[in-house]
């Protein structure tokens, strides 16, 4: 048996404990990972001492082709598991995200259920007017508008008062606008004119 069927047996026998290992996948991340950079160490480890071996040969050239060529297959397994590792762990993380804010939201419409609920105690136990007031809708309360703000109660007169202020802006706004309009229809004197460009 030459070196390169054992080469090969040997990578066989390797990625099927590794896959084993997989799919008994824990939890734990990091030591996954740590894991997976014990192997990798290990195996630059063999392969270099399998490449050192070859210089001892008469065909270096194509020995060193076969390790190198072992080599990427035997860290792209690893590369692929640590790529395996990040996009699990990344989706658990969002999977703890999603469930998150599902419990705050949640949370959330209990404590507004609970409030409308405290909210509506409270209503009911407001003592109720006798049969003499009619029931004011929700938008009113005792008279007063609930769109209408406090301080803004104006009297007839000051009404008035304003409206005319307002028109007399408005009249004196146009008369600037006629004058200006006049001044641009005239001829500019000469001795105001810009010169003329070269």
């Amino acid at each position: 048996m030459n070196s390169r069927d054992f080469a090969v047996r040997w990578l066989s026998v390797w990625m099927l404990t590794f896959c084993v290992a997989a799919h008994s996948e824990s939890k734990d991340y990091e030591s996954e990972r740590t894991r997976i950079e014990a192997q990798r160490q290990q195996q630059s480890r063999e392969l270099d001492a399998l490449e050192q071996a070859c210089h001892t040969r008469f065909a270096v050239t194509d020995c060193v082709n076969r390790v190198r060529s072992l080599r990427r297959q035997r860290l792209a397994v690893l590369d692929q598991r640590i790529a395996q590792i990040n996009s699990e762990q990344r989706l658990e993380q969002a999977e703890q995200s999603r469930q998150s804010r599902r419990e705050k939201l949640v949370q959330r419409q209990q404590r507004d259920a609970e409030r409308a609920a405290s909210s509506a105690t409270r209503a009911l136990a407001l003592p109720q007017p006798n049969g003499s007031e009619p029931k004011q809708p929700s938008g009113e309360i005792r008279g007063t508008d609930r769109t209408a703000k406090p301080g803004n109660t104006v009297d007839a007169a000051t009404r008035e008062d304003r409206k005319a202020r307002f028109l007399k802006k408005q009249q004196e706004a146009q008369l600037r606008q006629q004058l200006r309009d006049q001044r641009l229809k005239e001829p500019v004197p000469a001795h105001l004119a810009l010169p003329l460009p070269p």
